[in-house]
């Protein structure tokens, strides 16, 4: 995996059965970024394939890789991207309203729930989470 055609990272094989997890460690600049955003689909493979559910996503056009990784993928970033003027709640239904997939309002509530962020739900995000 690299940028403008230059490597940055090899990884000869990695498997993880469904449900499987794994811890990426290494020093600044050693690719774990690149890595996770190969898996994602937000950076071109240079070559190799990155398989996940049988779909090859280093073939998938750029526009079949944006709905593969909204039906499919979930992540969170260091830093928050949330939308200033949606609540909370509205931020975590957000990806799931823009894959035209169903908003389930009681599973982020559990999940709120869990975090103890229950209180927060109605919430902007600045008042939420200040900087």
């Amino acid at each position: 995996m690299g940028y403008y055609g230059k490597p940055v990272l090899r990884l000869d094989n990695l498997h993880l059965p469904e449900g499987g997890q794994c811890l990426i460690t290494g020093a600044s600049g050693s690719g774990k970024t690149t890595l996770l955003y190969a898996i994602a689909g937000l950076t071109d493979v240079l070559q190799g394939s990155i398989a996940i559910g049988g779909t090859d996503i280093a073939t998938l056009s750029e526009v079949a890789r944006d709905h593969f990784r909204g039906q499919r993928i979930g992540m969170i970033f260091q830093t928050l991207h949330l939308v200033k003027s949606l609540s909370v709640m509205d931020n975590l239904l957000l990806a799931s309203y823009v894959t035209h997939l169903p908003q389930k309002r009681e599973r982020v509530n559990e999940i709120l729930k869990a975090l103890d962020l229950s209180h927060k739900k109605d919430e902007l995000p600045a008042a939420s989470f200040p900087s």
